[in-house]
């Protein structure tokens, strides 16, 4: 378990995990894995990842992983959190619609397929406390993620961290 309650895997991850460094909030394009978002709809994972200690400070590191849920994504959802009616927005709720008027997490694919992601990156050990740890990761976006009659589309992204635990 991490700090946050979750399984440790979903740090593993950039876009379908969740992360305890970065604060995203949870209508952004990233880290589905995070709270509110798609774990309502029962989080199922299976994934893997490897290190290799290039030097002693230098450490790559890669994880790949399919994404599930148990119940179709849909409105409303079965919440472990929050309000009764989900977050699938209404008409008067211009916080969770589109430009369009529509509920931003109207999912409409049908499907529990959610997607995979493959992800790569490095930690480099500047001095005791101080980590950077840049990362790329792409994910091929399952039709479960399809909303409004919309095709789900793939996605990339490349993190450039810097960690100072004290």
């Amino acid at each position: 378990m991490n700090a946050d309650g979750g399984p440790f895997f979903q740090e593993w991850f950039e876009i379908f995990g969740n992360s305890e460094v970065d604060g995203t909030g949870i209508d952004t394009f990233i880290r589905m894995g995070e709270k509110g978002t798609l774990d309502r709809f029962g989080w199922q994972v299976i994934a893997g990842a490897v290190e290799y200690q290039a030097t002693d400070k230098l450490i790559l590191e890669g994880a790949a992983g399919g994404f599930w849920a148990a119940q179709k994504p849909g409105c409303p959802a079965s919440l472990r959190v929050g309000s009764p009616s989900g977050r699938c927005g209404s008409a008067t709720d211009d916080d969770l619609n589109n430009a369009s008027g529509e509920p931003i997490y109207n999912f409409t694919g049908d499907s529990k397929y959610l997607g995979y992601e493959i992800a790569a990156g490095l930690r480099y050990t500047i001095m005791p406390g101080l980590v950077w740890t840049p990362r790329l990761a792409y994910a091929d976006y399952g039709t479960g993620l399809e909303q409004n009659d919309r095709t789900a589309t793939n996605a990339w992204v490349f993190v450039n961290r810097v960690i100072y635990t004290f």
